[in-house]
């Protein structure tokens, strides 16, 4: 009935409501980032450019590994259950896919960029933006469950 719903929604061309179900869940877990990225810049910024500075701040910033630790942990839980999602229309679920990517994977990826250049953070945020990429193309709405 869902699939026949948005399927019709897409034919007469509306506007795509029926995919911020699929953003809603995402919202939170994307605000998280926003403020992640927000306080490394901070940290960066108060540091100028001395390395040392920079890495005792956002190391011992609770407030930035607990962002990236919820984050990490809502991918988890968010990738479990849209893994899980069977939509049998091969071209619906590639653009389900393909919205999904252009709603996540920008911001996911400039922070995962950002974390990448400083190793003591990389274990809070261990995917990068290729990865999550790649996850939601070949994993999502195949009715398969996540690992």
């Amino acid at each position: 009935r869902a699939h026949s719903l948005v399927s019709f929604w897409l034919r007469v061309g509306l506007p795509p409501l029926p995919f911020a179900g699929l953003h809603l869940g995402w919202s939170l877990p994307l605000s998280w980032l926003d403020m992640a990225s927000d306080r490394l810049k901070e940290h960066l910024d108060a540091s100028q450019g001395q390395v040392e500075k920079f890495q005792a701040a956002a190391e011992g910033d609770k407030n930035l590994k607990a962002l990236l630790r919820k984050f990490t942990n809502a991918w988890k839980s968010l990738h479990t259950l849209q893994c899980g999602w069977y939509v049998p229309d091969p071209s619906l679920r590639q653009m389900l896919c393909d919205r999904l990517i252009a709603f996540l994977v920008p911001k996911y990826s400039r922070l995962s960029d950002l974390v990448a250049q400083h190793s003591f953070l990389a274990k809070q945020l261990p995917l990068d933006g290729k990865s999550i990429r790649g996850a939601i193309s070949d994993d999502f709405f195949q009715g398969r469950g996540g690992a």
